[in-house]
Parts: C-alpha cells; structure tokens; sequence
C-alpha cells in the first residue's frame, strides 16, 4: 500500500511548499485504474481543482468534485478513479501536532435576559478560529443552546465566558460528531 503523504512529498512533478509539518501540494492524479487503495500518516484537507474521485474508508464513501474540500483522517483508504476528466486538486497535510477542531454546544443558563442580550452583542465579531454555527433560544429567554466548532473547549469557554459575565453560566459539551445529525458535512 503506498503513502499518499510520501508520494506527494516525493513525486518531482509535484509543486508544493512544505513548512515545519505543513506540506501543501498540487496533486495531479496520476493513476490507470479504478481502485487504488492509499494510506497516510497525517490528516488532510483536499481542495478539488478539476475532474472527480472517491474516498472510501471502511466505514463510509465520499464522492468529491470541482469545487469540494474535504477532510481526509489519517489511515487506510481506497481512491476510486473516474476518467471522464483530469482529476487536479490542492492538498495540505497536517501533522498531528496541529490542532484538530471540534463541534462543541454551549448550553447558556440565562439570569438576566437583558443583560445577555447586551454582553452577547460583545462576542461578535468571534475570533477567526471560533465560528458559531447555531444560535437557539427559548421563548422566555431562560434558556439557549449554541453550536460552535473551536480548537477547543477551553478556548471557547475562556472568550465566552469572559464576554458574557454574570449574564448567564454556561455548559460546554464536545459532540460526538459519529452520532450526530445535522452537523456540516466537510469531513471524512
């Protein structure tokens, strides 16, 4: 089974730019036939250029084209080739050491609703690697429930926390996005 992530670093047609653990390449396909089973020893997101492939892991099938981004997890895959067109695409493998983002909901116990309403006004714009997802209020505005993907729980309670004051007491919960429905769909 051949590295993906040696190839690409490898293969002297490639262009690519490698810094510390970062390797970001342009990866033309080369293959001749339809199945091609693929491992790699970092994550990575792929940015389809042209033409179609699909991503098969032992548990799920993803089919990407012109204009997708996946998130490929580390391991064993297998490509599925179409040869209706060049498939081209962009890839940025990231080492372990880069920090993984995860869904995270934020269950918000309001104690004063004018007061959150007003602290909240503060939390926008969020920081570039917090992005909130969905707001959801109850009627009374007792009660609300947001969900944010974020380096990490510790991350988003500390800015949150911080904009929010004695507004509200919030409870984080990391989503375990193998259970979940209805969480964008940009990972495999």
């Amino acid at each position: 089974m051949q590295s993906f992530f040696d190839f690409i670093k490898e293969h002297p047609p490639v262009k690519r730019l490698q810094v510390n653990d970062l390797l970001l390449a342009e990866y033309q396909c080369p293959l001749d036939s339809h199945n091609f089973d693929i491992w790699s020893q970092h994550n990575y997101f792929i940015y389809i250029i042209s033409g179609q492939k699909k991503w098969l892991t032992r548990n799920q099938e993803k089919l990407v084209k012109k204009g997708y981004c996946l998130f490929v997890r580390k391991g064993a895959h297998t490509f599925h080739q179409f040869f209706e067109s060049q498939f081209c695409a962009i890839v940025l493998f990231v080492a372990d050491s880069f920090k993984e983002i995860i869904f995270i909901v934020i269950q918000h116990q309001i104690h004063n609703s004018e007061k959150f309403q007003q602290c909240a006004n503060e939390v926008f714009p969020v920081p570039e690697e917090l992005h909130i997802h969905q707001f959801l209020s109850a009627p009374d505005l007792t009660k609300a429930f947001c969900l944010y993907d974020a380096p990490s729980i510790e991350r988003l309670s500390q800015y949150i926390n911080d904009k929010l004051n004695e507004a509200s007491s919030q409870n984080y919960y990391p989503v375990l996005t193998e259970h979940a429905i209805g969480l964008p769909k940009n990972e495999l």
